[in-house]
């Protein structure tokens, strides 16, 4: 059985999950039926959609990955075809982002991602480990403590800066090439639903960079924004997917091969309150 990592255009998928054992996709009576269980009543946009002659809405996605029982990164990857195509359709200038996007689908292209080893994370865990790495993909990157210190505002010293070169080349994060040239190695992924120490430092690291960058950098260098809003527990499954979606599409459209600077990217969901049921058992909280 085919998965949806073997496909590079949502339509092909689509087609061959929606009809499966040779059915007629196109036509009207299975596209009405379809078309019922999605919850639309006009069967032409699903037949559109089939034919590649529109792209289907964030709406539309949630509902065929309902459908279709597709685990978190079978959507995942689903949603990045279809901002392929999207990008394809839309854009003139876009060689550079497409090429993002399509490592973004080689990345996924396997239902069981690589994920680093907590350990390892462990021992590249500070701040300022993976700037270093992202560092290193610029033109103009020295391998000096002194050079690269100065490159990070003197955030971090040169003894630290050895060490997280050398820490960086131990896990593979960073290798060199047959000139002997830092470069990287993969992309550091780690869970996000086990509770780690390292994980935990590494995020109040990038915290607090931010919360300098109040002060210390202008309002054209940053772009920092809050939203208070009431929200419902239930919701925080389908809000993390969201919000997972919004940093991939943000990393497939602006990060560069060699970019100018290295800018970091915070998103922090959390409650400001505790639930009215450990308000009314445990009164006020000490």
């Amino acid at each position: 059985m085919q998965s949806i990592f073997d496909y590079k255009h949502y339509k092909d998928y689509l087609n061959k999950a929606l009809f499966p054992k040779g059915l007629n996709q196109h036509s009207s009576q299975n596209i009405k039926s379809v078309t019922k269980k999605l919850g639309y009543k006009a069967p032409s946009l699903l037949s559109m959609i089939l034919k590649g002659q529109r792209l289907p809405s964030a709406d539309l996605i949630e509902k065929l990955a309902s459908i279709l029982k597709m685990s978190k990164d079978e959507k995942r990857y689903f949603q990045l075809l279809v901002t392929y195509e999207r990008k394809k359709l839309n854009e003139k200038n876009v060689e550079e982002e497409l090429i993002h996007i399509e490592n973004l689908l080689k990345k996924n292209k396997s239902s069981n991602p690589t994920i680093m080893d907590l350990a390892k994370f462990e021992s590249i865990a500070q701040w300022y480990y993976l700037v270093i790495k992202q560092l290193i993909k610029h033109k103009d990157f020295q391998e000096n403590e002194l050079w690269i210190e100065k490159k990070l505002r003197k955030k971090v010293r040169p003894n630290q800066v050895k060490k997280a070169l050398l820490h960086l080349q131990q896990v593979g994060a960073i290798t060199r090439d047959k000139t002997g040239r830092l470069i990287n190695s993969f992309s550091v992924t780690t869970t996000d639903e086990v509770p780690s120490s390292a994980i935990k430092q590494h995020h109040e690291g990038m915290i607090y960079r931010a919360a300098e960058s109040v002060n210390e950098q202008t309002i054209e260098e940053r772009d920092l924004q809050s939203l208070t809003l009431s929200f419902e527990k239930e919701d925080m499954k389908r809000a993390k997917e969201d919000i997972n979606e919004f940093v991939d599409n943000f990393n497939a459209t602006y990060a560069k091969k060699e970019g100018q600077d290295v800018y970091q990217l915070n998103v922090q969901f959390f409650s400001h309150t505790t639930s009215s049921k450990d308000e009314i058992t445990k009164g006020y909280l000490q």
